[in-house]
């Protein structure tokens, strides 16, 4: 599926990212992508709408409102961070993720797929969280962003930044800075490595969460 072009400060994109705390952690990944935009020139209209511990399934009973209330242009979905890797709950993902990329195209947007990462700890989970969502994405018509590849790449290559927390879970600053990135390389088609917003990480930290974004976004993104 081709995404919308990329956004020029005229016509700034108008984003709503819908998930859970994977999302909400560190004020929000919406927060973070919205600087990097407007560090970048383009500009976004971003919203975040979220429920705790919530589901793909969990969200069809709730955001028809918000997506009623808004005008967008891209919906971004997060689903529960087992709900693409538990056997049990493969099927609820699957279905939810196809009523839900319904309801979005209803309004006129695009439905996009926020590939989560593996536990700290648990690397061998992205090799199944990255099919399942790639095989999702192509049942439903729906991109995948690789958030999930770019964790990886930088546990493997830079294993000295935290992308977790103490939970081995939730995202560390760097963690969502790191989303932001991806999807601002993804969305904005460009790339995000100098840009001066850099959410008070130090500057090479954040160099190389810029690079490893733009190379998971340009890697080969098949299971």
């Amino acid at each position: 599926m081709l995404l919308p072009a990329p956004a020029s400060a005229a016509d700034p994109q108008r984003i709503l990212f819908v998930g859970n705390s994977f999302s909400f952690y560190n004020n929000g990944i919406h927060t973070h992508y919205r600087e990097l935009a407007d560090a970048a020139g383009t500009g976004a209209n971003v919203r975040l709408f979220t429920l705790s511990g919530g589901t793909l399934a969990e969200h069809t009973r709730t955001v028809a409102a918000v997506l009623a209330a808004g005008s967008w242009d891209i919906v971004v979905l997060q689903g529960h961070s087992l709900g693409a890797y538990d056997p049990t709950k493969v099927g609820s993902f699957r279905s939810s993720a196809a009523i839900l990329s319904d309801m979005i195209r209803n309004v006129g947007a695009d439905p996009i797929l926020f590939m989560t990462w593996a536990y700290e700890g648990r690397p061998e989970m992205i090799e199944t969280v990255a099919r399942e969502y790639f095989e999702t994405g192509e049942a439903v018509n729906a991109a995948v962003v690789p958030v999930g590849l770019a964790f990886e790449l930088v546990t493997k290559t830079h294993p000295d930044i935290l992308l977790r927390t103490s939970d081995a879970k939730h995202p560390t600053l760097a963690g969502t800075y790191l989303a932001a990135c991806v999807f601002f390389a993804r969305f904005e088609g460009q790339s995000p490595v100098g840009l001066d917003y850099t959410a008070g990480l130090d500057a090479d930290i954040a160099r190389k969460l810029q690079s490893a974004a733009w190379q998971s976004v340009n890697r080969e993104t098949t299971p």
